[in-house]
């Protein structure tokens, strides 16, 4: 997991193509935008932060979450903290989890800030700050593994 600024050094080991895109979120149309087919894509769209919802792992993409106006909290967990609901979806690349809201990580999503859940971290993106439940626009890009990681 990482959480840092846009255009931060962090950042330096994503794809050009990736890079100048999340560099200029407003650019970013509405809707699924592939940049590599079937190995990177994004998805600019609008959410509505909720208290509760689906906790979820990937294993072959990683989530780059950046909140584009507002503000979510996304949970993070350990899977050995979670319980398992179901299979592996290996064709949307997700398996759901029953996860600790009380114990889990917070970490605030604000404008400008973007955040790189790995593989098999445990997750729950669009939770309401302080019951703010009013919608706001979001990119998430699906990275797959083999572009980040060396053999």
């Amino acid at each position: 997991m990482i959480l840092a600024p846009v255009g931060s050094r962090e950042w330096d080991f994503l794809p050009e193509t990736l890079k100048k895109s999340v560099a200029s979120p407003d650019l970013v149309p509405e809707g699924k935008t592939v940049l590599i087919p079937e190995k990177m894509w994004m998805n600019r769209f609008s959410v509505t932060p909720a208290t509760e919802g689906e906790w979820e792992a990937h294993h072959d993409y990683y989530d780059l979450q950046l909140v584009v106006e507002r503000e979510e909290f996304c949970l993070i967990a350990s899977e050995a903290d979670c319980t398992a609901r179901g299979e592996y979806h290996a064709n949307d690349d997700y398996r759901l989890f029953d996860g600790p809201a009380a114990t889990a990580c917070r970490l605030a999503l604000r404008p400008g800030t973007m955040l790189l859940i790995a593989p098999g971290e445990v997750h729950l993106p669009g939770v309401s700050i302080g019951g703010d439940a009013l919608p706001h626009t979001k990119i998430v890009v699906k990275i797959h593994r083999s572009l980040l990681e060396r053999n």
